[in-house]
């Protein structure tokens, strides 16, 4: 087989390009995609988070009414006991889900992150010497014709 031409040599080279942007437009789409979960997420840690604060007035509310009518007040502070402790065992399980998958989610993202900034810097490097081959073999042709 002959040397490669020079329309050959320039679709190679624009070719490599196109491979190196669409692995870094793949591997952008990728993060977007966990961001995108990340804030559902958030949206959910933000719902956990107002839930404890008007479960708290409740609790608040609930006592203020238990002081005002004591004669009543050892049944109703024992309800609200159960009440609470129900409340912190759901709270505990919900927030807990919630930031288990926050850092997965960080972790997941760092390395799409990582990788992007390691592979752009190869494939600047890589292009870099691949073109400058391929514009010595392109003047070499064009000398020689």
């Amino acid at each position: 087989m002959g040397k490669p031409s020079i329309p050959s040599l320039e679709l190679e080279r624009s070719m490599d390009l196109q491979v190196s942007v669409m692995t870094i437009d793949e591997t952008l789409r990728h993060s977007k995609v966990i961001d995108e979960i990340d804030d559902k997420r958030r949206d959910k840690l933000h719902n956990i988070v107002k839930w404890v604060k008007d479960m708290q007035k409740s609790f608040i509310n609930d006592l203020q009414e238990i002081y005002k009518n004591t004669e009543e007040g050892k049944e109703q502070i024992k309800k609200l006991l159960e009440k609470q402790s129900k409340f912190a065992k759901q709270f505990t399980k919900s927030i807990d889900a919630v930031l288990k998958q926050e850092l997965e989610l960080e972790t997941i993202d760092d390395k799409a992150r990582e990788y992007l900034i390691t592979y752009t810097a190869d494939t600047r490097e890589k292009l870099k010497d691949a073109n400058s081959r391929i514009e010595k073999e392109i003047i070499r042709k064009k000398v020689t014709v």
